[in-house]
């Protein structure tokens, strides 16, 4: 709950104008109430979401957006996307330096990672860096640290897995839980071969008895390698990997699910993968700092990439301590925000 103590007057009233904020009790944290940033508004076809549009830090519109009515269900027929954290390696902001420090709730960032929750109650869990288990147990980040956390996820029907980096997968041993709580079924991880070799290297105790691990206390994973450009499913959803450069960190995978992709840890993509992800509704991108760096997109090119692919709406993440929410949420144009941790957006299943 750290990341979301606010302690003063400011503080407070950055939330007030980020998303409905309710207090606890006078010793308590502040906690954000979620509240989805897409929804469908009337005249919506579920099929198409031609009429969803996406909250911006104002908690009514993504600008150029339309009004929303954000008392509503989602539609049966309607997935979403959690953003469960939005920060690099380090998490933000990194403590030890007094001058780099926030006290902004939205510049409070657990390691990158997603998810998404299906109207069956599906559940596609994308990475699984060190902070798992605090996202696992409060998606939303609206938990009140007290209390039993409701909105916990206690099922999942696979990981998929962007690159075998620490910040992505050294929180791999939570997905136990997942398996306790599933009677002991297997999860299995998606990815391409080279990051799950080496994630079945490093983590081999994960891996080495199926199904029945469980029972001897590990955590029951299989590995299920995906070729870039060959859509395959999982829960029912259509992906397709792509191939990108993490500059001289190596080689990660992008996914495209339906009409949304996930990319981040890129300096740019194989050119063989661009037309897949042509048409988008929804891009959540990596986006580092204003500043270029040698294995993430700055804002310059992120802003071209998202000028190439023309999506609808898009969500930047994995930000540094640089990347001030408050800061940085009027420079963005129309259709562009800047994640925050807990952050929805609703899409076609």
């Amino acid at each position: 709950m750290t990341g979301l103590m606010a302690s003063s007057d400011a503080a407070l009233e950055c939330l007030r104008r980020t998303v409905p904020v309710r207090r606890m009790s006078s010793e308590s944290a502040v906690t954000v109430a979620h509240r989805p940033i897409a929804e469908p508004v009337d005249g919506d076809v579920a099929a198409g979401g031609s009429g969803s549009c996406a909250l911006d830090s104002h908690g009514g519109l993504l600008r150029g957006g339309v009004p929303l009515s954000s008392d509503r269900d989602m539609p049966p027929c309607m997935w979403e996307l959690i953003i469960t954290g939005c920060g690099t390696s380090h998490g933000n902001p990194p403590w030890g330096y007094p001058e780099r420090w926030s006290t902004d709730p939205r510049d409070f960032r657990r390691r990158a990672g997603g998810m998404l929750k299906g109207p069956g109650g599906e559940v596609v869990l994308i990475d699984v860096g060190p902070d798992l288990g605090a996202q696992l147990r409060d998606p939303y980040r609206d938990w009140d640290g007290r209390s039993y956390p409701s909105r916990c996820i206690t099922r999942t029907d696979g990981v998929l897995l962007t690159h075998d980096h620490a910040d992505h997968c050294h929180g791999i041993n939570e997905l136990r839980q997942l398996n306790r709580l599933m009677d002991g079924a297997g999860i299995p991880i998606f990815g391409l071969s080279s990051h799950l070799d080496a994630l079945r290297s490093t983590f081999g105790y994960c891996f080495s008895g199926g199904n029945g691990a469980y029972s001897r206390s590990s955590p029951a994973l299989s590995t299920v390698s995906v070729m870039p450009g060959q859509p395959f499913s999982v829960a029912g959803l259509t992906i397709t990997a792509v191939t990108m450069s993490h500059g001289t960190a190596g080689i990660t995978a992008g996914f495209r699910i339906n009409d949304v992709a996930w990319l981040t840890d890129l300096k740019s993509i194989d050119p063989v993968g661009l037309p897949a992800l042509k048409g988008l509704d929804l891009l959540v991108l990596d986006m580092l700092r204003e500043e270029e760096h040698p294995t993430h997109l700055c804002w310059a090119e992120a802003e071209a990439l998202i000028a190439q692919l023309a999506p609808r709406r898009t969500i930047l993440t994995h930000m540094g301590y640089q990347c001030r929410y408050a800061a940085w949420e009027e420079r963005l144009p129309d259709g562009v925000v800047m994640a925050f941790d807990g952050m929805t957006a609703q899409f076609s299943g």
